[in-house]
């Protein structure tokens, strides 16, 4: 959004503020300004500059009354503010009679696409507002900053998100350089694919969205893709208000993250740079999987997060999930605000005091009172004071429905966030037992081919890191194929089905065993054991193999002459 300029006379907070008429035919007030003030001699709305101690909704009320000598006393809603002016609408109001003041030269009743030229500025942003009807209208405001992101509408929330940035960046997780070419993404084949692109909180689990995580992960879907710059924007439709609540808050800060999948056919090149690390330049990704809600991305490129667009923070009253509707302050002031307000509301008073003080020294002398004149006044004054306890009433009333809408909406987040905390604690126990599974497979695969290794004097390796079971088993087996005569010449690659390498692995291990029995197999310096029982029951022990294995232990070392020493003759 463009800032106005501020003008010189704006006032003690340098703001204005002015209220749009639209009648149930569809017509606004549009008066003509003289050529006193700023923007002279254009059409725009009621309104004026703030004076001490005001607020923006009572000084649009005064300068109406003031140019148009109108008192509206019906309801406002804020329709959009920059840092110069807020417009406030009145919709529904039938046409009154206006009396201009002689900071008007004219007024107009018309409808917004016939309005008088030259317009105020500010003027046709107001009519676009205005006339949003849908979902898709407000995307569009946030989406050429005539509304600031996000907004509230309806059963849902609208953010400005970034999807994805272009050029250069670095993925710390991966320790890699990576290059997102603008000539792939920021296409309108690109664009296309990004409609209805799902919103997660986080990245989910598993690296795509499957039906088990959807529920858990999906919070809402981006409904207007648009590019901006070097990046891939859009406008998201959040449905879980507890997540938009969170993204929109006061000193919210958070990114988002794309989840792509790449396959052979996307052309992705990874090379080496000059500090070693790895540049991967990507292609066009075959799936534009979601668009995870985080920390910090990595299109932050190591700034600060800056993927949720918010461009003033907004509160959301969880209660008006159950009435269809959604309470928004997005004005709440800070406590130096309310207290700059009270101490110029306190001036204000002291000056309208004196003024008063001053003209009671030239009034004449108030006329008696007569009884039907007191009769009127003190039924004015109990009717005055009913109407303050009816809304004293009306006050508690709702002060205690909104105290416990807030109960309620605590008590739904410690649910939600019970039942998140539960959920995660399953799959945690589901991935440990997996874990356990497959350390206990690999162990009972090594066990029962160390067996058969131990027959020839030997010992089963172990898994390498990352080798999958299958491979482990096909490894352990290959060396022993030798022995087996259906299968020696077998290719255990080939077998894929468990339940058929699990015959093949048996047959070999059982002849491999077999062949240990047999002496011709042994090598030079093995002596195996063979036990079996006689018909007695007794044990009988026989060994097979190179006897030298045994009886080298027993021998005397081998002793040769390497010198013969004689004693010389005497003389």
């Amino acid at each position: 959004m463009d800032e106005l300029p501020i003008a010189p006379h704006a006032g003690p907070m340098g703001r204005a503020a002015g209220i749009m008429f639209i009648t149930p035919d569809g017509e606004t007030l549009l008066l003509r300004r003289g050529d006193g003030g700023d923007f002279p001699r254009t059409f725009g709305f009621p309104g004026g500059h703030l004076e001490e101690g005001e607020d923006d909704e009572q000084a649009a009320r005064r300068e109406t009354l003031e140019e148009t000598g109108y008192a509206y006393e019906g309801p406002l809603t804020r329709l959009c503010s920059d840092p110069q002016f807020t417009t406030f609408v009145a919709r529904d109001v039938e046409k009154f009679e206006v009396t201009i003041c002689d900071e008007s030269t004219g007024f107009a009743w018309c409808k917004p696409d016939q309005a008088p030229s030259p317009l105020h500025p500010g003027c046709e942003r107001a009519f676009r507002i205005a006339a949003a009807e849908t979902e898709l209208d407000v995307a569009r405001l946030i989406r050429d900053g005539d509304l600031p992101s996000p907004q509230v509408f309806r059963n849902s929330m609208l953010f400005a998100l970034r999807i994805t940035g272009t050029g250069h960046a670095y993925r710390s997780s991966a320790e890699e350089h990576v290059w997102r070419d603008p000539s792939i993404v920021l296409t309108p084949e690109f664009l296309e694919r990004c409609n209805g692109l799902f919103v997660t909180a986080r990245h989910p689990v598993k690296d795509t969205i499957d039906t088990e995580t959807f529920s858990q992960s999906v919070i809402g879907a981006i409904m207007l893709p648009y590019i901006q710059g070097e990046d891939m924007m859009g406008i998201a439709r959040i449905i879980d208000l507890h997540a938009g609540a969170a993204m929109g808050r006061v000193g919210a800060k958070w990114s988002t993250s794309p989840g792509v999948v790449f396959a052979k056919s996307s052309g992705n090149v990874k090379v080496s740079l000059n500090d070693d690390k790895p540049l991967l330049i990507e292609g066009n990704p075959v799936l534009i999987d979601h668009l995870a809600i985080c920390d910090l991305g990595v299109w932050d490129k190591e700034g600060p997060p800056e993927g949720v667009q918010v461009d003033q923070p907004i509160e959301v009253n969880m209660a008006g999930e159950t009435s269809g509707e959604t309470k928004v302050d997005s004005t709440i002031p800070s406590l130096n605000d309310v207290m700059q307000a009270v101490k110029a509301i306190a001036e204000g008073q002291g000056k309208i005091h004196a003024r008063m003080d001053a003209f009671e020294k030239d009034k004449p002398a108030e006329p008696l009172e007569t009884a039907a004149d007191k009769a009127k006044k003190d039924a004015e004054a109990k009717a005055e004071e009913e109407k303050k306890a009816d809304k004293a009433k009306k006050d508690a009333d709702e002060a205690m429905m909104a105290d416990k809408a807030k109960k309620d909406a605590a008590e739904e987040a410690a649910k939600k966030d019970a039942f998140e905390k539960e959920e995660q604690a399953k799959k945690d126990a589901a991935l440990a037992a997996r874990c356990d599974a497959d350390e206990t497979a690999y162990a009972d695969a090594q066990a029962r081919a160390d067996g058969v290794y131990a027959m020839f004097g030997k010992s089963a390796p172990r898994r390498m890191d990352g080798e999958k079971l299958m491979d482990y088993r096909r490894r352990l087996a290959r060396p022993h194929q030798t022995h087996s005569a259906a299968y020696k010449d077998a290719k255990l690659d080939t077998v894929t089905d468990a339940a058929v390498f699990k015959a093949v692995e048996d047959a070999i291990y059982h002849d491999a065993a077999a062949a240990s029995r047999t002496p011709g197999v042994y090598g030079a310096g093995q002596l195996i054991a063979m036990t079996s029982r006689d018909a007695a029951g007794r044990t009988i022990t026989k060994f097979g193999g190179d006897v030298e294995a045994f009886l080298g232990d027993f021998k005397i070392p081998e002793q040769r002459v390497t010198e013969f020493h004689t004693p010389q003759a005497r003389r």
